[in-house]
């Protein structure tokens, strides 16, 4: 569902870029398998800071006690024990 007024040709073009990602890490020579990105944010993409911002804008804990901690580029539900 989507609450940001975009054209359906803008929508659809971020819902595929973001959509069956992937990642292989190379070092001294050796690939790594593929790994499936399953978070919504790409770090290093242009997309990355706007699309955590709408992200993280609609983010509230859900109760009371617990606290939510937003930053330029993450954030952290802290949950305490009882």
């Amino acid at each position: 569902m989507c609450t940001i007024d975009l054209s359906d040709q803008i929508y659809n073009w971020v819902v595929n870029y973001f959509n069956q990602r992937g990642h292989i890490t190379s070092h001294r020579g050796i690939m790594s398998s593929l790994a499936m990105i399953n978070a919504s944010v790409i770090q290093g993409s242009v997309l990355g800071p706007p699309s955590f911002i709408v992200e993280a804008s609609d983010l509230h804990p859900l109760y009371t006690f617990n606290a939510l901690m937003k930053y330029a580029d993450d954030s952290y539900l802290l949950v305490g024990s009882i």
